[in-house]
């Protein structure tokens, strides 16, 4: 059927003198126009903002002179590569600063931390390209320059930043295509890219696969590539032959590989096992022990860094201090360079009628008091910030990478990676950081990203994410604050359904866990419909799995608008009419409602930077509000009420963009997906008056 057209809500099991705590549904007649068509809201901006840009560096290399280091630092916007790029030169020799623009459309990610060096000592980087093979770049300390010098074989693919240099001094980097793992050189000295093909066996299960280690000794370059399974691959260089030296499988990191050294993670039984080899041509030698790292050439004495300002403010200035081999005081040098407001992807009402605000690109958080109507950011800490959840007065935070999960006292000073000039900011495990990390959830729920937070009738907080780079799947982990146990469900049970939207239900003693479709990594399958998983909280495991709309992609946010009935969404792809909104028995394990609208709702998890956080949110008076759209209005979408009861739908009018939301009391805060202004507020707008239907 025509998206256009009239579509007939359908009911199941109406009701008409349903008791009390039981869904009264109410047929709706919705067009495409009901959404397209409703007015332009106008809310109160809160021009508050974030500006700064991501920094990374500095890479240390050696001047031409070798009696000191240039240190090189990029600066960039990390979610937008339409930007171009800034590059500094710092000598620490003499503080003189040198600064390069690269052109946009290049990613410099992670590229410095793998920097490699030719035997002149040039220092090279390789900068990945979306949807393209990517270039390889070149410091030359000697004529203090920065240029592209190669660019990556395109019947390759993509290529990444894994690079190392063997014997005959050619630069190598891996690519990936299709499954299949290439490597390519260049040579400094005639200029030359190379294909060397493809590299060990074709990946068939789906995933991220690429080679996340590169690494070189004597004549051979050995890949660490993944992930489903695991092969450590060594490539002669001299008779371009390549061998698989060891395999693993799909869950925990596989293979990795350093120096003339590799290790392999194995299960045994229920417990992890590290096997240790030395890396002997095209062969291993098994080791007892962890061999540690090769020390480093000490001839240069690098100079002491202090990092803790290099991130810029507002101002645009960017500070780094650092101290000489065998001197006391500290240099400063102010590199001045562009700086961009950042997007805020998620909001959390918090107690106290305040605002809790992620950025996005790893720029930490901010609170936000409508009392002062000010807002102040507090600091930054190395999480990608997807979900979040209150409890005891503390703020519980998880998200990217690892399931990393931090504690956040308000009530006391923000200390995490802040410090003194010549000071090293408190670890951040310990008790004097606030925020201060208190798990990494990867470890007990194999979860690399945790998206949705609650907290469970045994006090416990649950986190529900996906497994990244160790398959596809979900993952259920949690933390008890009282104690700091962890624990998590087997990853296996969750394998082909990702497990963005959890919700707390029956007085907290049931979970139950919203799905997306994905491969089963353990036998290369695909579900046709996306699932309902319920978990026990006393039990510790899932009980049950629900199917509640047959051929769903993926089922939303979920929440509980009555006691253990849980109203949610499902997407059921580009090419239905619409979505589905329905309801849940729970404790019935029943269906009780299916509603197809003539539009799709933004209550769903989209892409892998955080978009879809935040973006269905519970009311005051128990309704649930979110943004519905159709293709005619994704600018503009509609903000809409859904009635906890009988499931109505309510368009209260159109607003600019799809971003987070929370209520604060009976005000709507909104985060507007564009740079430049932050947040705009709907006063009263979830009072009694305005939203009866």
């Amino acid at each position: 059927m025509s998206r256009t057209v009239l579509l007939l809500i359908t009911t199941l099991s109406l009701t008409p003198l349903a008791p009390a705590g039981e869904w009264r549904i109410r047929d709706q007649h919705l067009t495409s126009e009901t959404f397209n068509k409703a007015e332009l809201l106008q809310g109160e901006p809160i021009p508050f903002t974030i500006e700064t840009a991501t920094v990374e560096g500095p890479a240390m290399i050696p001047n031409a002179t070798r009696d000191g280091y240039i240190g090189l630092l990029v600066y960039f916007e990390y979610a937008q590569l339409q930007y171009d790029i800034e590059a500094a030169a710092v000598d620490f020799n003499t503080g003189k600063v040198t600064k390069f623009l690269i052109p946009r459309a290049i990613n410099p990610h992670i590229a410095l931390a793998n920097i490699v060096f030719d035997k002149a000592g040039r220092g090279y980087v390789f900068m990945c390209e979306p949807w393209k093979g990517g270039q390889l770049w070149c410091y030359d300390p000697a004529a203090n320059t920065v240029q592209a010098v190669a660019a990556s074989p395109p019947e390759l693919g993509l290529g990444h930043n894994t690079m190392a240099v063997p014997s005959d001094g050619r630069i190598y980097w891996s690519t990936t295509r299709s499954g299949r793992i290439g490597l390519a050189s260049y040579d400094p000295r005639d200029g030359k890219v190379r294909s060397h093909g493809f590299l060990g066996p074709k990946f068939t299960r789906g995933g991220e696969t690429r080679a996340y280690k590169v690494n070189a000794w004597g004549d051979y370059v050995y890949l660490a590539m993944g992930k489903i399974p695991w092969y450590l691959v060594a490539y002669n260089v001299k008779t371009q032959e390549s061998k698989v030296l060891l395999e693993a499988p799909s869950h925990g990191r596989g293979v990795w590989t350093w120096d003339k050294y590799a290790y392999r993670r194995v299960r045994k039984g229920e417990k992890d096992r590290v096997e240790y080899f030395e890396l002997q041509g095209d062969k291993v030698l098994p080791l007892k022990r962890n061999p540690g790292r090769i020390r480093q050439d000490p001839s240069i004495p690098k100079p002491e860094i202090w990092t803790e300002a290099l991130a810029p403010g507002g101002d645009g200035v960017s500070l780094l201090c650092y101290k000489l081999p065998g001197t006391e005081d500290w240099k400063r040098v102010e590199i001045e360079v562009k700086t961009y407001p950042q997007v805020i992807k998620a909001l959390t009402a918090l107690p106290g009628h305040r605002l809790l605000g992620t950025a996005g690109a790893y720029k930490g958080n901010f609170i936000y008091d409508p009392i002062t109507d000010r807002g102040r950011w507090m600091g930054i800490i190395h999480l990608s910030h997807y979900c979040t959840v209150v409890h005891e007065g503390k703020i519980y935070m998880s998200g990217y990478a690892g399931g990393a999960t931090y504690e956040y006292d308000p009530l006391r000073p923000w200390t995490a990676f802040k410090a003194e000039l010549g000071h090293r900011p408190p670890r951040i495990n310990s008790p004097q950081s606030n925020p201060r990390q208190v798990a990494y959830l990867e470890n007990v729920s194999r979860a690399h990203k945790m998206w949705s937070a609650v907290v469970g009738a045994d006090g416990k907080l649950y986190f529900a994410g996906e497994v990244v780079r160790q398959g596809d799947g979900g993952a259920l982990g949690w933390y008890d604050a009282d104690t700091g146990e962890t624990g998590g469900v087997d990853w296996k049970r969750l394998m082909g359904f990702k497990t963005y939207h959890a919700c707390a239900v029956n007085d907290a003693k049931t979970i139950v866990l919203n799905t997306r479709l994905t491969r089963n990594n353990l036998t290369g399958e695909r579900a046709d419909t996306a699932k309902m998983f319920v978990f026990d909280v006393e039990r510790k495991e899932i009980v049950d799995e629900l199917e509640p709309v047959k051929g769903a992609v993926q089922l939303g946010h979920a929440f509980e608008v009555m006691p253990g009935k849980v109203l949610s969404f499902a997407d059921m792809g580009e090419k239905a009419p619409g979505d589905v909104l329905f309801g849940v028995d729970v404790k019935a394990r029943r269906v009780v409602f299916r509603k197809t609208v003539p539009a799709r709702f933004a209550a769903y998890h989209h892409g892998s930077g955080g978009a879809g956080l935040n973006r269905a949110v519970l009311a005051p008076d128990g309704s649930v509000w979110t943004l519905a759209m159709t293709e005619a209005s994704s600018r503009f979408p509609a903000l809409v009420r859904i009635d906890p009861v009988s499931a109505e739908i309510r368009v209260l009018g159109r607003v600019l963009g799809i971003g987070a939301m929370a209520f604060i009391d009976d005000d709507l805060y909104r985060a507007i997906p564009i740079r430049g202004m932050a947040m705009e507020r709907f006063r009263d707008i979830a009072s009694e008056d305005t939203t009866r239907p």
